[in-house]
């Protein structure tokens, strides 16, 4: 790049983030200023009670509009002065019908015939209305109990011609935007407050603004309301105010995709609005007032044009300069944060950072899409209750993947300036190395500095052994005698075995048991998690023990496991299940890596917990046991973790042990494999499993001993690849041939069959990789069904 294209590059990054900061920053921080050093008085007549007329807006609210309708009547304002009027825009659910329930109190209701937007019922009943001032509500907004008094008191000032209350968020932790929100909304409310100081507000709050009726004319159908009359009051001279005592409450979307919707509805709306009165933005005929609109309005719809320029300049300037380089990597984290958290819900609540890039992101292309609208002449008129519904996303809800392939496509870029195969090989070394060799070594010298031991007393609370079967007639008998086997206070034990839908013996079996123990046979197939749910609510017993069909536990298992709930601290523990044949090809190799995970389920739980627990054999409190259990598909290590996200330890106890065979294919190991990680992704994508900022070792357990476990194959690949591409130099033509000669005895010793250890080894380790680089794909983009089908001495264990 020559010295002109970088001047030129530098003024537009430095032009448009200076506009973004002025817009974000400076304009605020200005309004605020000038309110508090040049506030304009204002009269303020608390005997002032004028005649009031609240008009509720309503589509289809029969969620909201009885609650609604309580709250309006229970206003402290005189009743005799105050009228309520609810707008139903051709409700086709039972909204209608509730209202007139409330007709014997003074409700009116006016229906519009056919559905028109909220400004075409407006100006169907607001010309009608007879009081001196009109307050306008939406159905899901609640006011307080004085805010109408609060309102009115304004307008005995007679340059007050629209007042505008505050409007708040509640239960904003049920959602994934509603904390972002709020944040939002706190910043806009100084904004307000230094603008209506200093003279008027810029529009108003739908859910909560009144207006002198004198001042009402007609809206055009694609007009916003809460936008257009505010304006036009400011422009016949009054001023619009904000009073943060008139308070309502209302609650946050349900999801974010819906936020979205709703902000591309209102830019929309409001850019088409302005622009029919560009007047208002001459600052010769209306002064500050001008300004405030530019500032607050148009620059702020603006602002992703802003942000998007500083995007592609600094990438441009990052070639050559090492700060722009800075610059554009923060960019890229935050926007790449902000695309995950968007798409996967339950990474944004994880918490707020997460969920901040993505409300950024969210608001800024919820801009470009409405202002892109307007310009293509699109209007949109009416609107969805959509707090009432999670299921509908329009098609604006997509944009994030177009904008994920602009920010990809860039980084490619980025990447191949900094010698892309070079990166890709140390990359994807070092995250290699972290999983196997790193992670574990770094929790042997946190046990061996910072070890957290827990008590281990004898002890005997209630139990309940819970097994859930499926066509298991193989070994079910002897899973069952080994139950009665166990050395523990009968007393204190019970044995409920589940049959899930079995179509073989199953069934048939249990009840030859049933003086011995419970059993409970569902008829039909619903998914283990789903019987597991179904039968806890049932159990009583201060500790529940699971355990699968095929695993056979040592006569004290019990005991050993329930003595580590001595402790107050500990949630759940896991055992140790041992593979009691090496018959098979893999035999060896699995015990190997059973033992490798074993040590590291020992430091993890020495350190403070293991994540998640082994499905065949674990233990844990049963007021400990988390909801929506139903509805995932693999609830062992649903349970685990989010046991441990309570608060609570999850430990390894390598006393409590058990024996299961491992006699099953390759093939139905790998499968196996597939399974179990395609269930890990599906539920980090559809739950909440993200731990709090409190615990930072955790996250960092769930990433490098799950997550990164899973995405090795990718890792491999990527280093395989880089070394090919750099076989020209010799330390990676070594590296290149070190990999050639291990995969090349991973494939021999697939086909080949063969226990030489020089074989199998490598055929093991590439065999759970691949697996589990097909279980990622499979987990992103399929489906998971709860149910499974029954494999030969199979494991449910979420291993890896």
């Amino acid at each position: 790049m020559n010295p002109t294209e970088t001047i030129i590059f530098e003024l537009i990054f430095w032009g448009n983030a200076f506009l973004f900061f002025y817009v974000v920053v400076v304009y605020p921080l200005l309004s605020i200023a000038l309110g508090k050093v040049f506030p304009k008085p204002r009269i303020l007549d608390e005997q002032y009670h004028p005649t009031v007329t609240l008009i509720i807006s309503a589509y289809n609210e029969e969620q909201d509009i009885r609650k609604k309708l309580e709250n309006a009547l229970a206003l402290s304002y005189p009743k005799d002065k105050l009228d309520i009027v609810v707008i139903s825009d051709a409700s086709s659910d039972a909204t209608d019908n509730i209202v007139l329930e409330f007709s014997s109190q003074g409700v009116k209701l006016h229906r519009m015939e056919q559905r028109g937007g909220k400004t075409v019922g407006l100006n169907a009943v607001v010309p009608e209305v007879q009081s001196e001032i009109v307050v306008f509500s939406d159905a899901n907004a609640f006011y307080k109990h004085d805010a109408i008094e609060k309102f009115v008191r304004n307008f005995s000032d007679p340059q007050v011609g629209c007042v505008t209350g505050d409007s708040r968020y509640v239960d904003v932790k049920k959602s994934s935007s509603g904390s972002n929100e709020k944040m939002y909304w706190d910043y806009d409310r100084e904004l307000k407050v230094g603008e209506s100081s200093f003279g008027s507000m810029v529009g108003s709050d739908g859910a909560i603004f009144a207006i002198r009726k004198s001042l009402y004319s007609d809206l055009g159908p694609q007009d916003i309301n809460d936008f257009v009359l505010p304006l036009r009051i400011v422009g016949q001279g009054f001023r619009c105010v904000f009073e943060k005592e008139a308070i309502c409450e209302e609650e946050s979307t349900v999801q974010m995709a819906q936020e979205f919707s709703r902000k591309v509805r209102v830019v929309n709306r409001s850019w088409n609005a302005l622009w029919n009165m560009q007047y208002l933005l001459n600052p010769f005929a209306h002064g500050w007032f001008a300004v405030q609109l530019w500032s607050h309005k148009v620059l702020r719809w603006l602002s992703p044009l802003f942000l998007l320029f500083v995007f592609c300049s600094s990438l441009a300037l990052s070639f050559s300069s090492s700060f722009f380089l800075i610059v554009f990597a923060c960019q890229l984290l935050v926007y790449g944060l902000g695309l995950v958290a968007w798409k996967i819900e339950s990474f944004s609540r994880a918490h707020w950072i997460f969920s901040a890039c993505a409300y950024l992101l969210s608001i800024n292309v919820a801009s470009v899409l409405g202002v892109s609208k307007s310009l293509r002449g699109q209007s949109i008129i009416v609107w969805e209750p959509i707090r009432a519904s999670t299921s509908s996303v329009n098609i604006e809800s997509k944009s994030p993947t177009f904008i994920s392939g602009f920010i990809f496509m860039c980084s490619l870029l980025l990447l191949g300036t900094w010698n892309f195969p070079i990166w890709s090989f140390w990359i994807g070394t070092v995250l290699l190395f972290h999983v196997y060799a790193g992670y574990p070594l770094l929790l042997n010298l946190l046990a061996s500095v910072k070890k957290k031991p827990w008590a281990q007393s004898s002890i005997s609370p209630s139990v309940t052994l819970l097994v859930v079967a499926y066509n298991e007639e193989e070994v079910l008998r002897q899973k069952i005698e080994n139950c009665l086997a166990l050395e523990y206070p009968k007393s204190q034990l019970s044995i409920l075995v589940c049959s899930d839908g079995s179509t073989d013996r199953t069934t048939e079996i249990l009840k030859e048991y049933q003086e011995q123990l419970s059993i409970i046979c569902f008829p039909e197939r619903s998914g283990k998690s789903t019987v597991i749910e179904k039968v806890v609510a049932t159990i009583t017993s201060e500790i529940i023990v699971f355990s699968d069909a095929n695993t056979f536990l040592e006569m004290d298992a019990i005991e050993k496991l329930v003595r580590n709930f001595s402790d107050d601290s500990v949630g759940a523990v896991s055992g140790k299940v041992s593979l009691v044949s090496h018959a098979t090809v893999h035999g060896e190799p699995e015990h190997w890596y059973y033992r490798y995970e074993w040590q590291i389920h020992t430091l993890e739980s020495q350190i403070h917990s293991q994540v998640g627990v082994d499905g065949a054999m674990y233990a844990i409190r049963r007021e400990c046991f988390p909801n929506n259990v139903g509805t995932v598909v693999n609830d062992d290590f649903y349970i685990g973790f989010q046991i441990a996200l309570q608060g609570m330890r999850v430990v390894f106890d390598p006393d409590a042990q058990g024996r299961e065979s491992s006699e099953g294919t390759l093939e139905s190991e790998f499968f196996r494999k597939v399974r179990i990680t395609s269930l890990g992704i599906k539920s980090f994508l559809d739950f909440d499993f993200w731990p709090k900022l409190s615990q930072p070792f955790l996250l960092f357990q769930l990433v490098s001993h799950k997550i990164l476990r899973w995405f090795t194959p990718f890792f491999m690949g990527s280093v395989f690849l880089s070394s090919i591409m750099l076989i020209d130099v010799p330390f990676f033509r070594a590296m290149f041939l070190i990999q050639f000669i291990f995969y090349g005895y991973a494939i021999l010793g697939y086909f080949l069959k063969s226990k030489a250890v020089w074989l199998a080894l490598p055929m093991y380790f590439c065999l759970v990789n691949l697996a589990a680089g097909v279980g990622v794909v499979k987990g992103f983009l399929f489906e998971q069904t709860k149910t499974w089908d029954r494999i030969s001495s199979r494991r449910w264990a979420s291993q890896q």
